[in-house]
């Protein structure tokens, strides 16, 4: 889940993946792990990919992977802004050695309390932002973190860049659902009105 291991992993998962339709792929590789490389008693006479399988070499492919202790839920308050040019919304990419969800393009947050959210998401993406109104709240799930996010819309002022390293697209919300995202985006995006099918977990 870490270091060397996990940019083989990430290595080996862009090569599996279609640039074109990455929801697809994604949503693939979800099913795979439902319907058949289950965590008891997997589907292995089946398995697409058994011939490559460290887990099914071993004899014992329900040892693997060796799971941590499940964490208790951490409950998270975020705010997540989203900020309009027209028809197309502000997304950023998270880096691809993020411990969550690397890769994944997301609306643009910060966590709630301590410095002001302005403030935070300067530090994160650069700019200078600007809070509208609220637009509502959404709820979601993800590893051992309950994550609280208030909705805002907004603005920023680009104009002396964005953060160093910080990858950003102004995309329609149809680009979007050919984007790998979570759905935690598109609860986001529909509490601000932007109507997006969510293209990845």
């Amino acid at each position: 889940r870490r270091g060397a291991a996990r940019r083989e992993m990430l290595e080996a998962a862009t090569e599996l993946l279609d640039s074109d339709r990455p929801g697809d792929s994604n949503q693939a590789l979800m099913e795979l792990g439902a319907t058949v490389c289950t965590p008891r008693a997997p589907r292995c006479g089946i398995c697409p990919l058994a011939n490559g399988c460290r887990g099914l070499a071993s004899g014992a492919p329900e040892r693997y992977p060796r799971l941590a202790a499940r964490k208790k839920p951490q409950r998270q308050k975020r705010v997540a802004i989203v900020v309009r040019r027209g028809s197309r919304v502000l997304l950023f990419r998270r880096p691809d050695d993020s411990e969550l969800l690397a890769g994944i393009w997301e609306v643009p947050w910060a966590r709630s309390g301590g410095a002001p959210p302005e403030e935070r998401l300067s530090e994160s993406y650069g700019g200078v932002w600007t809070f509208g109104g609220r637009v509502g709240s959404v709820r979601h799930s993800i590893t051992h973190r309950a994550l609280e996010v208030e909705v805002f819309l907004g603005s920023v002022d680009d104009g002396a860049g964005l953060g160093e390293g910080a990858e950003a697209g102004w995309f329609t919300p149809e680009e979007i659902e050919g984007l790998a995202s979570s759905s935690l985006v598109a609860k986001i995006l529909s509490a601000a009105s932007v109507a997006v099918e969510p293209a990845g977990p």
